[in-house]
């Protein structure tokens, strides 16, 4: 199997580069930043609060318009869930305690065939 493209993208320039310091030491993932994005199978988008305008725009920029977005965001409310996962979100994963293995079992997830719905609590 081969290495998935991962895109980090965060209007944060920390967040962006936290985000590819986490995913770094992972063999089996190519992190993409700037003008590689639109090359993205899974795209990673880190928020301080769910922004669907921003996230669109993230959407916009890549090659396949269908590729699984993770969220790494605040708190996010129920009816921002929903507009998230129309979006193509297919995990949620909290800001205040990410870790290095779960933005990787998250990534992974959303690579599979078929990716399944994840949130971690936070």
């Amino acid at each position: 199997m081969g290495r998935t493209r991962v895109g980090i993208g965060s209007a944060d320039a920390l967040s962006r580069y936290g985000l590819a310091n986490l995913l770094r030491a992972r063999g089996d993932l190519v992190l993409l930043l700037d003008v590689d994005l639109p090359q993205a199978q899974v795209l990673v988008v880190a928020q301080l609060r769910f922004d669907r305008a921003e996230l669109a725009r993230y959407r916009a920029l890549l090659e396949n318009p269908a590729a699984p977005v993770v969220l790494v965001a605040g708190p996010i409310q129920p009816q921002e869930q929903v507009a998230a996962v129309q979006d193509g979100v297919v995990a949620f994963l909290a800001r205040a305690d990410l870790t290095a293995r779960q933005i990787h079992e998250a990534v992974q997830a959303a690579s599979a065939t078929q990716p399944t719905l994840i949130q971690a609590a936070g």
